[in-house]
């Protein structure tokens, strides 16, 4: 008696790795490149323009939820003052406006130029004029860039290559793109979908005869 074949639930759905995830939203990377080009393509097929419009959204939901947990990780092990607030890196000091004059001031009095722009002449002015916190602390503002010990960013690279190897699968079966459709598409005089694009694209079409 033959077997019966169990069927995977999700065989044909698209799976992709959180990595995978951030290549296509990179807008420098060939796979991103080669998606948008089959994008501007698919206005040849009202229901394969319908299929990559809901495929676009989705990928652009998980980007955020990935991206919103890579903040979260690097929130999560970055370096935090006494107080428990995040340390950025390229953050600044804080003058009141009397002391940023005196600080410039000082700076343009400096014996030269050079001296004006001397790294450790700065820090000096700026810990002699920033303002300081009830323990004498100064007071550091804004800041994009979090920062890190040693420690602290072993653990979340090893947190982030996790997340970006996590599968995700999403909603939506491969969108099948036979012969007649992509002969139409690359037919338009718009643009040419390539056989080095469509292999970058197989996670998401199935291009058939």
């Amino acid at each position: 008696m033959e077997e019966s074949k169990v069927v995977d639930i999700n065989e044909d759905k698209i799976v992709i790795t959180s990595s995978d995830l951030m290549t296509i939203t990179n807008l420098m990377s060939p796979l991103h490149q080669a998606y948008n080009k089959l994008q501007s393509l698919t206005y040849v097929s009202g229901k394969l323009q319908y299929w990559v419009f809901k495929l676009t959204k989705k990928l652009n939901e998980l980007h955020r939820d990935v991206d919103s947990v890579r903040v979260l990780l690097a929130k999560e092990y970055c370096i935090k003052n006494k107080r428990g607030e995040l340390v950025f890196s390229d953050s600044q000091y804080k003058f009141t406006k009397e002391n940023e004059e005196a600080r410039q001031a000082e700076i343009d009095a400096a014996e030269t130029p050079e001296k004006a722009k001397d790294p450790a002449f700065l820090e000096e002015l700026n810990l002699k004029y920033c303002e300081r916190d009830e323990d004498g602390d100064p007071i550091m503002v804004g800041g994009n860039n979090l920062s890190f010990n040693n420690e602290g960013m072993s653990v979340f690279q090893k947190a982030y290559g996790e997340l970006m190897m996590a599968e995700n699968v999403l909603n939506i079966n491969r969108i099948k793109i036979d012969s007649a459709t992509l002969e139409k598409m690359n037919a338009s005089g718009k643009e040419i979908l390539s056989v080095d694009d469509m292999t970058l694209l197989e996670k998401f079409f199935d291009f058939v005869e």
